[in-house]
Formats: structure tokens, sequence, C-alpha cells
């Protein structure tokens, strides 16, 4: 399994855009004070069941140096158990380098596999998907900075 290149279609963007707006219109999206790469603190319940998911990566954090195959260990709270069984993670090491992985449950783990594109310093951003759609809610991306990875080139 390897990465592969995405584009995105204008009209997805649009369509994105569109359900951002109007998911923005339940609640503040913006991060309360406190709020750490697996997402903002102090958010209620009843937002963020509105939202959607809440995507947590537990490993790799900011900062940290891996080698690759790469072990990514995450939550995902806020669905049903047959919604779940439609989802998969989505890694995008560059806006044009992403791969879909299969989730496991409501925490798990998958492997990034060894790939000669995906070694050097990234900005990690990981999404839940459905049908390969990625939610809206702010709370379905996390963004995991400057980690280094070690692998073939």
């Amino acid at each position: 399994m390897s990465f592969i290149s995405q584009r995105r279609r204008p009209a997805a963007l649009l369509a994105g855009a569109f359900a951002a707006a109007l998911v923005s219109c339940t609640g503040s999206a913006s991060p309360r004070p406190g709020g750490t790469a697996t997402g903002p603190a102090n958010r209620t319940p009843a937002m963020t069941a509105r939202q959607g998911p809440v995507l947590q990566i537990l490993s790799p954090e900011p900062g940290q140096t891996v080698k690759l195959p790469m072990t990514v260990r995450y939550a995902i709270t806020g669905l049903d158990q047959v919604s779940l069984s439609r989802c998969r993670i989505r890694l995008e090491v560059s806006p044009s380098l992403a791969q879909d992985f299969a989730v496991e449950g409501a925490t798990g783990t998958l492997q990034v596999p060894t790939d000669k594109f995906v070694p050097g310093h990234r900005n990690l951003r990981f999404t839940v998907v459905q049908d390969g759609q990625p939610f809206a809610g702010p709370d379905a991306t996390v963004a995991v900075p400057d980690v280094t990875i070690i692998g073939p080139k």
C-alpha cells in the first residue's frame, strides 16, 4: 500500500466550504485556552454532538521523531457503531500526498507503510472521512506539527 496523490475538485471544495459555514452557525469553532494537538479544551458535549466526530491522535506527538513503518494511535468519539464502521482516517503528509486508513473501532492503531515520499520534516493532518468525504466539524481534523519521519528516500 502506498500513498496516492489526491486532486481536489472545485465543486467538492465549494460543498465543503458551504458545509463548514453551516456547521459554524452551531457554535464557536475557535480553540479555547488550553487546547492541544488532540483538540480544543472545554468543548461542550452538546456542541460536539452537532458537529460530528471528535478525533484524537494519541501518537505521534508534535515534535516527535518516528521511523517508518509508523504506528498511529487514535480515538474517535461522537459516532455510533454503524457510522464508525463506515469511517476511515485520512492522513495528509502534504497537500498532494494522502492516504485513507481503515478504522478498527472507536480506539485503535493504524500502520503508515514505508514509502519513499513520506520521510522528512512534516506537519501531519489527520481527518475522519466517511464515504470518501471529510466530516465538516472542526474536531474531525487534527494537525500534528513538526514530526520528523525517518525512512527510505
